[in-house]
């Protein structure tokens, strides 16, 4: 892992965990569309369906744009691999590895089951 996102987990810093946090909503998308549109010039349309994938988050919005940007004749399905990875790296890694073990294991049975799950049966999964 990078060296600087390594100082946000370092566990002698405590002043970072006294911080106080801000919760922020996700980003509008018809505000992610616009911006797209008008900053890479691409139509309502794409701009639109570029502003989904973000699910309105910031991070997101911003990888996103930028990875288009530095790739415009690319297309946008083939940046969607290094988008995938931006978000790995950087935001769904920080999650897992804050996650306990019990956590993880609910998080695993989830996504070996349908939509909908009752809470009997992910009990019955996990054991």
């Amino acid at each position: 892992m990078n060296s600087y996102f390594e100082l946000q987990n370092e566990k002698s810093l405590t002043f970072l965990y006294r911080a106080p946090k801000l919760i922020l909503k996700p980003l509008n998308l018809g505000s992610i569309a616009r911006s797209y549109e008008k900053l890479l010039k691409v139509d309502k349309e794409k701009s639109y369906e570029m502003a989904k994938l973000t699910k309105g988050y910031s991070f997101a919005f911003q990888v996103l744009g930028y990875l288009y940007w530095d790739n415009p004749s690319g297309g946008l399905y083939e940046i969607l691999p290094y988008y995938d990875q931006y978000l790995d790296e950087y935001v769904y890694e920080k999650i897992w590895s804050e996650l306990s073990s019990f956590d993880r294991d609910i998080m695993i049975a989830l996504s070996q089951m349908e939509d909908r799950v009752r809470v009997k049966d992910l009990r019955d999964k996990i054991k």
